[in-house]
């Protein structure tokens, strides 16, 4: 029994904190909502950490938890919060409006979602292109099971996204401000509401008072920005969320995200001497292109070592330009180019083949590079590689393409001609792939549209800088093409 419309439930408090009066939908949600900043039970702490500044301010009136909580997610760098608003969400409305009043500059930009997996799948999007996350608001235990699958592809595709719900109220008779005043808010009492995503989080918690509400923001955007990146999912009740504190700030200077790991010494000289050395070398990628860097570093690799091939795999992130000759195109998983490699180079990438269609020679050297290399949520996952690394793929790319630069012998045995050839031979490969390609474009009068001509239609007619969301499952590959 979601509350989707576009009034809420106001709570009129009396002075004595047991007697609570309640008139349903009497104002419109942009109204200011009284009970999150009622005088009853008002609290007042101060204290003083390390890590934190605790100071009181002109404007600490109305400084509630969830005005700090906003607060919290600007400091942190997250401008935008896509929301689906219900009947835990008060102190929530309330905060959003004295925000946009009083800090217009320095405040989430909030934008009103239809629907939950809208908000997600926005903020995901969001997050890819921008590399920073941000923020969903949603409502109890519905709002959270219509994250639907939308917190499924932000957890398999590594997208950092806060996640916020409110749970209902924890006390019945008004106890304290925020306390239940709706039908829904008994049946809308799950015994374990963060354990309907936590599978999919890098972090589930919850805010218990408003004195740490910030250090809980902190915590979670660690997780969701360290690799592997994900959701994370906070909860917080209407009785925390109508607190007022003190207001505080963090030094986020101390609250920073795990920084980049590099290979070894002995894995980059193992690595960069199997790539030379290899006869049909290939390196299969899937997220490496997430950080931008990595493209342009990958056809440096490959310039530097002629004859190398790059397939990517997966789909969500542009890994290697496809003009470029190495190139193996994109598909999902099911290349026939892993059946002759002897050398393969795995990077950022789930799932390289699919091991009962196009498995790689049993005596192909493998050697795995990923932030999570071992798919730590995947019960069932495994990949032959004489070696794994829980590293950050640009940094050990790096390595490797520093160490073939400057190591003598491997610079020596580039200058064989037969790397030219293959670079050449390579080149010719990658330009019939094209033509073929090009050549299902051509339609005679009587041929029939396909994902070919249709892809192509829409590649010749929109401008360079249009973003596609491909939805056609069955053709996605085509229209890769």
């Amino acid at each position: 029994m979601a509350v989707r419309g576009a009034f809420i439930p106001r709570a009129v408090y009396t002075n004595s904190v047991h007697a609570l009066q309640r008139t349903h939908w009497c104002h419109n949600v942009s109204s200011l909502l009284p009970f999150a900043s009622s005088p009853i039970l008002r609290r007042k702490f101060s204290i003083t950490t390390p890590s934190v500044s605790r100071n009181v301010r002109n404007d600490s009136k109305g400084y509630t938890t969830a005005f700090a909580l906003f607060e919290g997610l600007w400091e942190v760098g997250i401008t935008a919060c896509f929301v689906n608003v219900g009947s835990d969400h008060p102190s929530i409305i309330e905060a959003i409006v004295k925000g946009k009043r009083e800090r217009p500059a320095h405040w989430p930009k909030i934008i009103t979602c239809p629907s939950e997996i809208t908000a997600i799948s926005m903020a995901d999007g969001y997050a890819r292109v921008t590399g920073r996350p941000q923020a969903v608001l949603v409502h109890v235990d519905v709002g959270t099971q219509a994250l639907g699958q939308g917190i499924h592809n932000a957890s398999v595709g590594r997208v950092p996204v806060f996640i916020f719900a409110g749970p209902v109220p924890y006390t019945e008779s008004g106890e304290l401000p925020g306390s239940r005043t709706e039908y829904m808010h008994w049946l809308q009492d799950p015994p374990d509401q963060r354990a309907i995503v936590r599978q999919y989080c890098r972090y589930t918690g919850e805010i218990r008072t408003g004195l740490n509400v910030k250090q809980v923001i902190g915590r979670a955007l660690q997780f969701a920005n360290s690799t592997p990146k994900g959701p994370v999912y906070v909860t917080s009740a209407r009785e925390v969320l109508a607190e007022e504190i003190e207001p505080y700030s963090l030094h986020q200077e101390q609250w920073v995200s795990i920084g980049p790991a590099a290979l070894p010494s002995d894995a980059v000289r193992d690595i960069s001497t199997a790539l030379v050395e290899a006869e049909r070398p290939l390196i299969i990628t899937g997220y490496s292109g997430r950080d931008r860097r990595n493209p342009g570093l990958l056809v440096a690799l490959a310039n530097l070592i002629p004859g190398i091939r790059v397939h990517d795999t997966g789909g969500s992130d542009v890994c290697f330009p496809f003009s470029h000759f190495a190139s193996e195109g994109s598909r999902f998983s099911t290349h026939e180019c892993t059946k002759d490699a002897d050398m393969i180079l795995l990077l950022d990438c789930d799932v390289p083949w699919i091991p009962s269609l196009n498995p790689p020679p049993k005596d192909a050297k493998i050697y795995h590079i990923d932030s999570d290399p071992l798919n730590q949520q995947i019960p069932v996952s495994f990949f032959p590689a004489h070696g794994r690394w829980k590293v950050d793929s640009y940094t050990a790319v790096n390595q490797l393409f520093d160490y073939i630069k400057r190591d003598s012998s491997i610079i020596s045995a580039l200058k064989d001609p037969k790397y030219a050839a293959r670079g050449a031979a390579r080149a010719a490969v990658h330009g019939a792939r094209v033509e073929k390609i090009a050549s299902q474009l051509r339609l005679d009068d009587k041929d029939q549209l396909d994902a070919h001509n249709i892809g192509n239609l829409l590649k010749t007619s929109l401008a360079d800088s249009t973003t596609f969301v491909v939805e056609a499952v069955t053709s996605a590959q085509t229209l890769y093409d």
